[in-house]
């Protein structure tokens, strides 16, 4: 067996990150758009989770969306940084709520209320032709389902699709109608131009 040398890292100081990058165009694969959870670990968060707490995993974390599970592990909904944003904390108080019981679950967008493709729909397809699917969804997650293990394989975030196709948008409040938009705009300016 061949023995492993080990190096000195001292003067190593960049993490390598995934390339996102501008790199997906309207003719890429579909699946360049998708968080695949058979690849990366899904982003989770405890639907109980008080939303103070939340607010501060989610920013420690740099991530602006994660899926709420609850106490089975059992995946209920989708929750965004700006979904716990004081305003709508303010909301929910005025209507009744006790703001130290808020919780993760009061914010979240309830699984039944998302969209959901299949995998095996998605795969074949284009970029274009996934946004143009998505293109009246004014929501901000497409589920994707693996049918054969009867359970979530991964999603579609609007904030994914805005950075890795460098869009003009804020990614964290655009929708999938603000991108159709988008594209419809200048895809219209590069044809008159």
């Amino acid at each position: 067996m061949k023995e492993l040398k080990f190096s000195d890292a001292g003067h190593f100081n960049r993490l390598i990150w995934p390339d996102h990058g501008h790199a997906v165009g309207v003719d890429s694969a579909a699946t360049s758009l998708m968080t695949d959870f058979a690849r990366s670990l899904p982003m989770v968060i405890g639907g109980n989770i008080r939303i103070a707490d939340a607010r501060a995993e989610m920013k420690h974390q740099h991530t602006g969306f994660k899926c709420v599970v609850d106490e089975h592990d059992e995946f209920i909904g989708v929750v965004g940084l700006d979904d716990l944003n004081d305003q709508e904390v303010v909301k929910k108080v005025a209507s009744g709520f006790e703001r130290a019981e808020l919780s993760v679950a009061d914010f979240m967008c309830p699984k039944r209320a998302l969209r959901a493709m299949s995998y095996v729909q998605i795969a074949p397809m284009r970029v274009y032709a996934l946004l143009w699917a998505l293109r009246g969804c004014d929501g901000h997650h497409c589920l994707v389902l693996d049918d054969d293990a009867n359970a979530i394989r991964g999603l579609v975030a609007a904030s994914d699709v805005v950075q890795r196709m460098g869009l003009p948008l804020d990614p964290w409040s655009a929708s999938f109608v603000d991108i159709w938009m988008c594209l419809s705009q200048q895809h219209s300016s590069h044809r008159s131009a």
